[in-house]
Parts: structure tokens; sequence; C-alpha cells
């Protein structure tokens, strides 16, 4: 069995109120097999431009082979009446990182996602990932308020295909008051190593903030 991630991005019928939707998430899609966990998240970043869903449900999963595009189809009909679009994004997990004493996960808790989309050769390839586990995470772990660190590679994407998702995908969760945009945080963007994997890109990074809800 594989772990990993089905990522599903959410847009509500404009005739579905909010407390409607909110009811209906919570328990949206519980025929998924294999569920582990639910993180039920809404935006805190601005929805414009690049970044066109205000909602996300991320199923954390046993086994990733178990979702195929005949089980997407079904639960996407299944959601018709409430779901106006959707976008589906399957993910094998690559690593997950902890905090030992990180404490009771609070709604508030803030997810930050980036893809990323290195240039695929071995060289470049190699170069991204020993990046990310040699110097990348280590200083992530660092910043106050950091809870957790996966990291995931997409096996497959489903639906309207509205917003852009990459090929590598982060997901760092960071209690509700955090040290994002500090000192230690910045060493993480400033590094000569981080420039030089940003500089062998195939695309921007596909950055977004989240809250976890209730």
């Amino acid at each position: 069995m594989t772990a990993g991630l089905l990522r599903v991005w959410l847009e509500p019928h404009d005739s579905v109120n909010e407390a409607t939707f909110k009811k209906w998430r919570k328990s949206a899609f519980s025929e998924i097999p294999g569920i582990s966990d639910v993180d039920i998240l809404t935006a805190k970043d601005q929805v414009e431009g690049p970044n066109v869903y205000r909602y996300e449900n991320a199923y954390h999963l046993e086994d990733i082979h178990a979702i195929d595009e005949a089980l997407i189809k079904s639960l996407r009909a299944s959601a018709e009446g409430v779901i106006k679009r959707s976008d589906w994004q399957v993910y094998e997990r690559i690593s997950y990182n902890k905090r030992d004493d990180a404490g009771e996960r609070l709604p508030g808790t803030e997810f930050v996602t980036v893809g990323m989309s290195p240039i695929e050769t071995p060289e470049n390839l190699t170069d991204y990932h020993n990046w990310y586990k040699q110097e990348h995470m280590p200083i992530l772990r660092d910043v106050p308020g950091w809870r957790s660190g996966s990291r995931y590679r997409r096996l497959a994407s489903f639906g309207d295909d509205v917003e852009f998702s990459s090929p590598y995908l982060a997901v760092h969760q960071y209690n509700e008051q955090n040290g994002l945009g500090g000192e230690q945080w910045l060493k993480s963007v400033n590094s000569l190593w981080t420039k030089r994997v940003m500089s062998n890109l195939a695309a921007p990074n596909h950055r977004r903030v989240w809250k976890l809800e209730a």
C-alpha cells in the first residue's frame, strides 16, 4: 500500500448558502476507501488570479492506489446538487516530518501548500530532492509555530482543471500564532541553494494559505 493525499478543491453553487455548504463538506465523500484523516480548509489568501478556489477538503489515505477515475466520476456526480465545479489531485507521499511537542491541533491551524514544478532532468530532480531534505525542511522545522511538513508527488488529476496543480506538493502546518515571514522563515527563501532550485523550475511555485475549520 502507498499512503497519500487526495486533494479536492470545491466551489459550491451560488444557490447553496454557506452554513449548508459548511455542514455538507464535513462529511462529504466519506465513502472514499481508506480515509485516515480529513483536513477541512478555507483559504486565508486572496481568491483571485491563479487562486480560484476558496475551499479544500484534503483526504489522507492509507492506499492512494484505491483512487481511480471511475471513483472520482462517481463522487463528482453524487455532489452535483452542491458543487458547481471541483478539481481533484491524487498524490503519493514522499516524506512526513512532525514536531514531537506539537500538541493538539486546533481550528485555525494554518496550512501553507506549495506546489513546485522542477525541470524534470535527473540532475535537476536530484538537486531539488536533496535541497528539500538537507536544507529546506530543517530550516522550516525551526520556524516558531511549525507543526508538521509533508511532501507529495502527483499521480493524477481530475475535474474541471481551473486551478493550476504542480507535480510536487509540500504541505506545512503551523499554529495560528507563528513565525511565517520572520527571520527564521526568511532563511528558507534567501539561501543560495534555494535560489538555484527556484531558477530551475518549469513553472512558478503555486503557493496557497489555508486555515483549518472546526
